[in-house]
């Protein structure tokens, strides 16, 4: 599952990276693969948003970012990077403007990783919060991404429990991708998605 999410991630990618594609074309393909995306129900993280308590409220949950604080942090900078890279696309058509705004965001980065003054984010940075422009007119794909960025937290915290045995963890682990393929229990509505991010958007 987080190998095909990574594929869509990269295909995003590849389609803004193309001088040769109009706008539309870009919006269209990247619909596109999304459908091709979800096609694949075995593998494929649902598009409708999952809810927060999933992350946060569980008994196994916030064990990682509490014992590996600056490890999460990181983890949590990348995700910020793996869809802010996408805004610089949506906001300008002008390659130069769009080459200043990917060397823009890879700054932003690297700072907030400096030891010391670095601002690595403190809540996870979520899609439409991070890239508004791109959530708008791709919002199944940036729910995918927050999805998959919240899995990403669980397994950490199922790995960090020292009471299960590595089957038990599996078998949890296991659980919890059948429930993120799942979208009708545990969701929010989409409105509510917007609302948090905008939320979130005044914590970055």
């Amino acid at each position: 599952m987080f190998d095909w999410a990574h594929v869509l991630h990269r295909q995003v990618y590849d389609v803004y990276a193309d001088p040769s594609l109009s706008v539309a074309r870009k919006d269209s393909l990247i619909e596109t693969l999304t459908d091709y995306y979800l096609s694949r129900r075995g593998y494929a993280f649902t598009a409708v948003p999952k809810s927060m308590a999933l992350m946060d409220g569980q008994w196994f949950s916030q064990r990682f970012r509490t014992a590996e604080s600056r490890f999460n942090g990181l983890i949590w900078a990348y995700h910020w990077l793996e869809v802010g890279l996408y805004e610089p696309f949506v906001a300008s058509s002008d390659p130069a403007e769009q080459r200043a705004g990917v060397d823009s965001t890879v700054a932003r980065f690297w700072a907030m990783l400096r030891e010391g003054t670095g601002q690595m984010p403190r809540v996870m940075p979520m899609t439409a919060a991070v890239a508004p422009g791109f959530s708008r007119r791709h919002p199944r794909a940036a729910v995918i991404f927050d999805n998959l960025h919240m899995m990403n937290d669980i397994i950490s915290d199922i790995l960090m429990v020292d009471t299960l045995t590595a089957r038990e963890k599996g078998r949890l682990i296991g659980q919890q991708l059948a429930e993120f393929r799942d979208p009708s229990r545990n969701v929010m509505t989409m409105d509510e998605w917007w609302s948090m991010s905008e939320m979130m958007s005044h914590q970055h």
